[in-house]
C-alpha cells in the first residue's frame, strides 16, 4: 500500500487453489521495511500464530508456537480473516471468531500488507479477494 497507518483493522477473504498440504497464508501491519513488521497468519492444517519479524528474524508474539483451531477451514475452502492492530494490542479473528489477541509495542506505525507462504510444498496457489483496511 506503501502508506503508513496507526491503529487499524485488515480484513481479508482468502482461500488455497491448489495444493496445500503444508502452506499459510496471512496479514501484514506496520510494516517498518523488509525486514521489520507484525504479521498474523492461518495455516491450511488449521493452525494460527502472531509474529514479529525484527531485523529479518520471526518470533512469535504471545505464544511457544502454532496453536490449532476448528475456526479455521482447512484444505481448499475460504477463510475470512480480520487483523487488528491497535496501541500494543495484536489481534487475530478469523471467520468471526476471536482467535488471540498479544501485545508489542515495538511498533507504532507502519503499512499492510498481505501474504502467503509455501514451505517445501511447490504449486501452492492462493486468491486473496474484498481486502479492507480500516483506520481505528
Amino acid at each position: 500500500a506503501q502508506q503508513s497507518y496507526g491503529n487499524i483493522v485488515i480484513s481479508v477473504d482468502s482461500a488455497f487453489t491448489g495444493p496445500a498440504n503444508m502452506a499459510e497464508i496471512g496479514v501484514i501491519c506496520r510494516m517498518q521495511n523488509s525486514q521489520d513488521f507484525y504479521f498474523m497468519t492461518i495455516r491450511s492444517d488449521g493452525a494460527y500464530a502472531v509474529f514479529k519479524m525484527y531485523q529479518g528474524n520471526e518470533f512469535f508474539i504471545g505464544m511457544d508456537g502454532y496453536e490449532f483451531t476448528e475456526a479455521i477451514r482447512t484444505g481448499l475452502s475460504t477463510n475470512h480473516i480480520e487483523a487488528e492492530c491497535r496501541g500494543e494490542n495484536l489481534s487475530l479473528v478469523v471467520n468471526n471468531e476471536h482467535l488471540i489477541t498479544v501485545q508489542d509495542s515495538s511498533y507504532q506505525v507502519g503499512d499492510v500488507g498481505i501474504l502467503a507462504g509455501a514451505y517445501d510444498e511447490p504449486g501452492v496457489n492462493v486468491y486473496f479477494d474484498n481486502i479492507r483496511v480500516f483506520q481505528t
